[in-house]
């Protein structure tokens, strides 16, 4: 089930991180997300991707690219 905003948006403190996770804020749950055949990785559980706007913000994946002002 998908939903319009993640219900965990902060990782539960009582929860641990291990090296490589993932927190999926669907899940509510620390994740070591697999690649997918799309070109990133999803959730093994509920197999939201890494592209989605939920996961990367919780997980600060997003990547900024800076275009240089002039000529």
């Amino acid at each position: 089930m998908k939903y319009a905003t993640a219900p965990f948006k902060e990782p539960d403190p009582s929860k641990k991180k291990r090296k490589g996770d993932l927190w999926c804020p669907f899940c509510g749950e620390w994740r070591q997300f697999k690649a997918n055949p799309y070109g990133s990785k999803s959730c093994p559980v509920c197999n939201i991707s890494t592209m989605d706007y939920w996961v990367k913000t919780v997980n600060g994946l997003w990547e900024i690219s800076l275009k240089p002002r002039g000529g």
